[in-house]
């Protein structure tokens, strides 16, 4: 075919130079495959062969940028576009240029396939579900991205519709990669691993330059503890698509169980690179930073994660998992605080990050003398069996110290007036009294004379007072 359009180039229309294209680029020659497909466009830009073999070649937003000029005339460029965005990961700019193109051809099974597919990418698995409901009834028999529905359906654990699902297309397209990759899914939910993966291999038979596929065999061997294959799975993902972050993942949480931090961070960082806001591999970042040492990169993950979103909900519970270990009680408090505000049962998987929220928490107060919020954190604790027992265990505490505080005030109220009672009980009786007669003799009004007072002239005050005194203490008991 070189040959032909070197000699003959006018006989290369379109669809022909298309097949050019198609031949160089299964031959390495990437650059001549654009070309070639470029020039196929031109002849005639209806050509979406052309269009979606260009979009598996565009490395980058600013390829697809240069080509808009000569091409935005039509709504195939729109697509060109959305395809091309949805290769390169960026799902929401893909989402609104299917949504434009919808605009123009109207709601189709496809366009709503690939949105629907970019949703469950986004980890947005309720809509994505909702959506491909929704195209199972106007076409039931569309198999184009239903392993997407799977995926979400796993996720979801909704084991009824993943079981009708794999029943459904193993009866109507059994022989479709698609199929196969549904039914292991159907068959992982259910813990035989052994089984997914037979289905996996004969997917990989019939699709083999598919990286999603030898990513779900990588879990499948995780699972059953096949380190050796799960490498070379993820490895072979890697190799077919450089940008497939599942496979750098898969890799990173591979080296991560064989307690290799360097090589896991090797790989979490590749996968970073592909995909560089997905909070669940900041979080996995995160972990292998702290495990080295590197707290304060640890930190930024952490951060950093619960900043763009976090999918799963644990950012703050790793970061304050962290502030405790660096002895930053006061921090730890604040961010297992926002997680209790931000994050209710049913928003999360794992109610076990709850229980350690209000463990802590319940603990910490406790240590600050707060009683009632402690009070109020150790009842949440009752909730959950692994913080029950650590729960009870406050409450007591707590019981004992009010307790305690109780005791104490009371004798630090009534033990006070006793103390001033004893010390100012004087009656006339006890006043010093003059020795001799004559005149020195106190007199009362009964015989006649003038009382004559010895004592310092403030001594009738002090007496008056200490009378008052007396009352006043008299009047407090009393009261009490």
């Amino acid at each position: 075919m070189e040959a032909a359009k070197l000699s003959r180039p006018e006989l290369f229309d379109c669809f022909l130079n298309y097949l050019l294209g198609t031949v160089r680029k299964e031959s390495g020659a990437d650059d001549l495959a654009i070309q070639t497909f470029t020039e196929a466009i031109q002849m005639d830009n209806r050509c979406w062969p052309a269009w979606e073999s260009l979009s598996t070649l565009v490395d980058g937003f600013y390829s697809v940028k240069i080509e808009r000029e000569a091409y935005s005339c039509t709504w195939l460029y729109t697509l060109f576009v959305a395809e091309t965005m949805f290769r390169l990961q960026l799902y929401l700019c893909a989402i609104e240029a299917y949504t434009a193109v919808a605009k123009h051809i109207g709601a189709s099974p496809y366009i709503l396939c690939q949105i629907a597919a970019a949703h469950s990418e986004l980890q947005e698995h309720d809509s994505a579900i909702n959506s491909f409901a929704r195209i199972r009834k106007i076409d039931p028999y569309r198999i184009e991205q239903m392993h997407f529905y799977s995926d979400s359906l796993y996720i979801r654990q909704n084991s009824v519709e993943l079981s009708t699902l794999a029943k459904w297309f193993y009866a109507s397209h059994k022989f479709h990669w698609e199929t196969c990759c549904i039914v292991a899914n159907y068959y992982s939910a259910r813990n035989v691993h052994e089984q997914a993966q037979e289905f996996l291999k004969r997917a990989i038979k019939l699709c083999p330059t598919n990286a999603s596929i030898w990513v779900l065999l990588g879990h499948e061997y995780l699972e059953t503890k096949n380190h050796q294959l799960a490498a070379t799975a993820y490895k072979k993902a890697t190799e077919i698509d450089s940008l497939c972050y599942r496979g750098w993942y898969g890799l990173g949480q591979l080296y991560e169980i064989l307690k290799q931090s360097t090589t896991a961070l090797y790989y979490y960082q590749k996968a970073h690179k592909c995909r560089p806001a997905d909070s669940r591999i900041l979080i996995a970042l995160g972990v292998i930073f702290s495990k080295i040492e590197r707290k304060s990169d640890a930190e930024k993950c952490f951060k950093k994660a619960f900043q763009i979103g976090d999918v799963e909900g644990n950012a703050l519970t790793h970061l304050a998992k962290l502030y405790e270990e660096q002895g930053n009680y006061q921090n730890a408090a604040k961010a297992y605080e926002a997680y209790l505000t931000l994050y209710t049962e049913e928003l999360v998987g794992d109610l076990s990050l709850i229980a350690e929220a209000c463990r802590f928490l319940a603990r910490h107060n406790l240590e600050l003398g707060d009683l009632d919020t402690s009070y109020a954190y150790a009842q949440r604790c009752l909730n959950y069996d692994l913080s029950k027992e650590e729960g009870q265990r406050i409450l007591r505490l707590i019981m004992s110290k009010r307790k305690e505080d109780q005791e104490e005030k009371l004798a630090r109220s009534v033990g006070t007036p006793r103390q001033q009672n004893v010390s100012s009980m004087r009656t006339p009786i006890d006043a010093p009294r003059p020795i001799g007669g004559g005149d020195e003799t106190l007199q009362t009004p009964l015989n006649g004379r003038k009382e004559v007072n010895l004592e310092p002239s403030g001594a009738a005050t002090n007496s008056d007072d200490e009378m008052n005194t007396n009352s006043d203490d008299d009047d407090l008991e009393i009261s009490f």
